[in-house]
């Protein structure tokens, strides 16, 4: 879903959108609050959508996905650095 899009889809619905944030890699977590809660809808390779009944949750999660972000690179440097071995 594109930052339009998401504009446009979120005027027809119910619910605030108090603040965006990371879930790594760049990608943004759109936190929409309505009567009974808070949701997050983000798209970082899948489109992910998470539930939540305080913002503390929510603050939780993004930094859950910070790290899960961090570790994936980390991973994948480790592995593109990885020594070649020679028989």
């Amino acid at each position: 879903m594109t930052d339009r899009n998401f504009e446009k889809a979120k005027a027809k619905l119910s619910v605030e959108h108090p603040k965006s944030i990371s879930v790594g890699n760049g990608n943004v977590g759109y936190v929409l609050q309505a009567k009974d809660g808070l949701l997050v809808a983000s798209k970082d390779g899948n489109t992910e959508v998470a539930t939540f009944k305080t913002m503390a949750e929510v603050d939780n999660y993004e930094k859950q996905k910070l790290a899960q972000a961090e570790a994936a690179k980390k991973e994948a440097e480790r592995k593109k650095l990885k020594p070649l071995r020679f028989h």
